[in-house]
């Protein structure tokens, strides 16, 4: 059983870089949380040139500098791969120096906090540097999929053998959605491997309070079934199936609207 305060140390290659950033603000959700239930928790994460803190988080975060110059720094972030589904060439020129330095700042972290524990979010490519860390540090590491890492260790025999090594040798795996845990399980996650969706904060999203909102803005009668679905609009989200379908379900359902918020995603980061 493990003690209830946990030091836990987050790598990550995704995290919110100046006040308002949509990049993964899921991930400070998360540490934060596990903040205030009583662990110590400190991120790693690669810097960027746009890092700008406003100190309003009690998580205290290390940047990390993997290459020269600054402009250079064009992993994570949401930068280095294109609409999510695929690498920029520049990314693997990148990548050996950029796993280098996490591990090294891994390990910096985690003998400046005694960490009991290393959670790696996105099993590639941050999984090697935790496994690296782990490997030195004799701690374990657990993994959290997001969707990008699986969907290119799916689709590329390389990614693919390098996540069943990390896989195989992590404390745990925790998935968002049952997809993802399938594939991992597959690619030898361990058994034990849960699912463990997204929390949401119910005081802050309240779907019925914005109801009518949506309904006078597009002209719907309460008669309308509005079926609404949000995300990035990249082609691994499932966008074309939604669409492609429409006709179909319209035929059947005449007072059914698609709604596709995609104005919303700058200000809620998703």
């Amino acid at each position: 059983m493990w003690k209830v305060d946990l030091k836990i140390a987050v790598l990550t290659s995704s995290y919110p870089r100046f006040p308002g950033d949509g990049t993964a603000p899921f991930i400070r959700s998360f540490c934060e949380g596990l903040s205030q239930i009583g662990h110590d928790v400190r991120v790693v994460a690669p810097y960027d040139p746009e890092v700008n803190p406003d100190g309003s988080s009690d998580v205290p975060v290390d940047w990390f500098k993997y290459i020269w110059p600054e402009n250079l720094h064009l992993m994570g972030h949401a930068r280095s791969l294109r609409a999510d589904v695929s690498v920029r060439p520049i990314a693997y020129l990148l990548l050996p120096f950029y796993l280098l330095s996490a591990s090294l700042a891994l390990i910096r972290i985690i003998n400046r906090q005694k960490s009991d524990l290393i959670h790696v979010h996105w099993v590639l490519p941050n999984g090697l540097a935790a496994l690296f860390a782990s490997a030195i540090k004799g701690i374990p590491y657990i993994v959290s999929l997001h969707g990008s890492d699986m969907y290119l260790a799916r689709r590329n025999r390389f990614f693919g053998f390098i996540a069943r090594m990390i896989f195989r040798r992590a404390g745990g795996v925790t998935s968002c959605s049952p997809e993802l845990l399938d594939a991992a399980l597959e690619m030898d996650a361990p058994e034990h491997s849960i699912l463990l969706p997204y929390g949401v904060d119910t005081n802050k999203f309240k779907p019925d309070q914005f109801n009518q909102h949506i309904r006078d803005s597009l002209s719907s009668s309460d008669d309308d079934v509005l079926i609404m679905t949000i995300g990035r609009l990249v082609y691994k989200k499932g966008f074309n199936i939604l669409i492609d379908s429409t006709p179909e379900v319209v035929e059947a359902e005449p007072n059914v609207k698609i709604l596709i918020p995609f104005l919303l995603f700058s200000f809620i980061g998703i």
